[in-house]
């Protein structure tokens, strides 16, 4: 959707471009205005999320202020072609003054803001941490970018259409009109800035910040922490970690390297600390440090390995059969903590140089929430969740370009109810804009199958749905009023830095009122409605647990899904065959087999519909226990002990650990 609103954007601007010089050329003030009127409105709509035009034509020395002076010059083109006689109206002259006016007013304007965004943009950006010392003051209502692209658009259009309308009409006591106006905005909006700028006058510079921090470093002296750098939309890769750190033992920490991963970050109890400039991160004091987790592989990392005394642990974002999963980079951490045996054997077969003795298996302590057999009741429902293309041209990496529409369009055929969630990935398209294009052509099958179904049935809510509506209201509401400014649109980084603060039992109660969101959120609309399942109210577990069966790719969500012991497909989308595809990719092994032109789903739906055709139960829970460990003790106890077992050997100086010999699976 957002796509196609850009495109729509970005011919708005063109259009309203075009249209001006052939308004000046043919004398036509009324055409003048609606290009005006194209050209703003587009720039205005815009701003926000910048197309791929608007980034071309800002690097080619076209962008939105060579824009507006653009429109402005030829606003004077015409009021010249206007009055041939070339004696401008008195109030005309005074418009063109009021430009010049405009202009020379957007300079303090534009250096009280530099020195806002400057004063404003910490050296570092905490949540949970006391940051009265930082003295920050209340920022403006909203960023002060947008707002001042907006604040510019805007008195720039007021002072067009004043003369504009005197040169259509020939009331040329118009013209001031709107020049007034655009000088009053001016005034107004450096009226506003000042009392923002006073208010922060004193605000801690970079030295003073980086002491506030390395005093709250001496006084809590962190423990463990997780060190995390990764790219836009990445931090679902950070996020699964946060309840499973919040529930060890000892002082733990999460320390960034990108501003953007803390607006991604999900609400916790933890202190989060980023700092963006790696030296200034690796001159601070983390003696206290005794371990540091790693949940990507990143180059960033390179700034806390350098802690000789700590001891560096890998702990991934996911257990996959992906060529991620054995990356030669990992040889740099001390140790690798694997979900399951599978973990130790997919290193040892890609003889990356991991030493085995650095391998420690220590389960998922996600997964616990994942529900554990058949599901029982209501419409039988299938989970599709492709991965995405990656960044190599492999093509067995995702099934989305090759089978994804074939996939949903048979679920969808199914003569027996059978409901269909469509969950893509988060990176779906970032590298191939076919995969983008593939993504809404899936949306649009799932979108016009609930529109049929939907034919001549009461969209009435029943009692029970009204009811779970109004208990969605009121969670949603809670959630809001604990959260309060976490990821709110008000306010910038420094206001968040300064307010952001959660406890340990109010992130219980977020964590519960989430699960129950989860719940209730299945419980409104038709039982039987195929749903496109992201966003916030669509948490990945709770989609398993209302899934009978999964299709995807090689990824970390089929092992995952592994833990609920139900039925799987997997999409051979290289075209290798059943057996050459179950030879490479060990999540493969008790999964059925998709053809890159569908085909197999019939076998995963008579799995469904006949328990005693699920040919492959036995195979699943076997290879359940190898990709992510024994029942017992549970992950999150022997997370919990491979830490202690490391934090000891760290203390007596030994960093090896000393494996007992583990037989090989049946599976190997």
């Amino acid at each position: 959707m957002k796509r196609g609103i850009h495109g729509r954007r970005d011919h708005s601007l063109v259009l309203g471009h075009l249209l001006l010089p052939v308004a000046v050329l043919l004398d036509r003030p009324w055409l003048f205005l609606g290009g005006t009127v194209l050209a703003v409105g587009s720039e205005l709509r815009g701003e926000r999320q910048p197309s791929w035009l608007r980034r071309m034509l800002r690097d080619n020395f076209l962008g939105m202020e060579v824009r507006t002076t653009f429109r402005e010059i030829l606003l004077l083109l015409l009021l010249v072609r206007a009055w041939p006689e070339r004696q401008l109206p008195p109030a005309v002259v005074l418009c063109v003054s009021a430009f010049v006016l405009r202009r020379l007013l957007r300079m303090p304007s534009t250096a009280v803001m530099g020195r806002l965004w400057r004063t404003r943009k910490l050296a570092v950006e905490t949540r949970n941490i006391d940051a009265a010392g930082l003295r920050i003051g209340r920022g403006p209502a909203r960023e002060l970018g947008p707002l001042a692209v907006q604040v510019n658009q805007v008195s720039g259009f007021l002072g067009i259409i004043g003369p504009l309308l005197a040169a259509a009409t020939g009331e040329h006591v118009l013209a001031p009109v709107g020049s007034g106006l655009m000088l009053l905005l001016a005034v107004g909006w450096c009226c506003y800035l000042a009392p923002v700028l006073l208010r922060n006058r004193r605000i801690a510079g970079r030295e003073e910040a980086l002491r506030h921090v390395q005093k709250w470093i001496d006084a809590y002296r962190p423990e463990t922490v997780l060190h995390f750098a990764g790219t836009r939309t990445s931090g679902y890769q950070l996020n699964m970690w946060l309840e499973t750190l919040a529930r060890l033992d000892g002082r733990t920490m999460i320390l960034l390297s990108n501003r953007h991963t803390m607006e991604e970050l999900a609400p916790t109890s933890l202190p989060v600390v980023c700092i963006p400039v790696g030296a200034e991160l690796m001159n601070l004091d983390w003696s206290s440090v005794k371990v540091v987790f790693y949940a990507a592989n990143v180059g960033a990392s390179i700034q806390t390995m350098r802690l000789p005394t700590a001891r560096h642990v890998f702990i991934g974002h996911g257990d996959s059969d992906k060529l991620a999963s054995v990356n030669p980079f990992s040889r740099v951490y001390d140790e690798i903590w694997t979900a399951g045996r599978a973990g130790v054997d997919r290193y040892a077969q890609a003889q990356v140089g991991v030493r085995e003795e650095a391998l420690v298996e220590v389960g998922r302590p996600q997964l616990g929430r994942i529900q554990h057999g058949p599901r029982g009741g209501g419409v039988r429902t299938v989970l599709y969740a492709p991965t995405w293309e990656s960044w190599t041209e492999d093509p067995g990496n995702t099934s989305l370009g090759v089978a994804g529409e074939k996939i949903v369009a048979k679920l969808l055929a199914s003569p027996e109810p059978l409901r269909v969630l469509y969950r893509p990935h988060p990176f779906t398209g970032l590298r191939d804009r076919r995969m983008a294009a593939v993504d809404t052509r899936i949306r649009g099958l799932i979108a016009q199958a609930n529109a049929k179904a939907a034919a001549g049935i009461s969209a009435a809510p029943t009692a029970g749905q009204k009811a779970a509506l109004a208990e969605l209201a009121e969670v949603r509401a809670e959630l809001a009023s604990i959260l309060g400014g976490w990821r709110g649109a008000k306010g910038d980084s420094a206001d968040r830095t300064r307010d952001c603060r959660l406890t340990r039992a109010q992130e219980e109660r977020v964590n519960w009122l989430h699960n129950r969101r989860g719940e209730l959120v299945w419980s409104v609309g038709r039982p039987d409605e195929h749903r496109l399942v992201i966003g916030e109210d669509y948490a990945l577990y709770d989609c398993f647990n209302e899934s009978d069966a999964l299709v995807s790719d090689i990824s970390s969500v089929v092992s995952d899904f592994m833990a609920s012991g139900r039925p799987y497909a997997i999409t051979d989308a290289a075209g290798l065959g059943a057996e050459e595809f179950r030879l490479r990719n060990t999540a493969a092994r008790a999964a059925v087999i998709l053809t890159p032109d569908a085909g197999g789903l019939d076998a995963l739906l008579a799995a469904l519909r006949d328990p005693a055709a699920d040919e492959l139960a036995e195979q699943r829970e076997e290879l359940k226990s190898y990709l992510l460990g024994p029942e017992e003790p549970s992950s999150m106890t022997r997370f919990q002990m491979a830490l202690d077992d490391l934090v000891a050997r760290r203390a007596r100086g030994r960093v090896p650990r000393l494996r007992e010999p583990v037989e090989a699976s049946a599976l190997r």
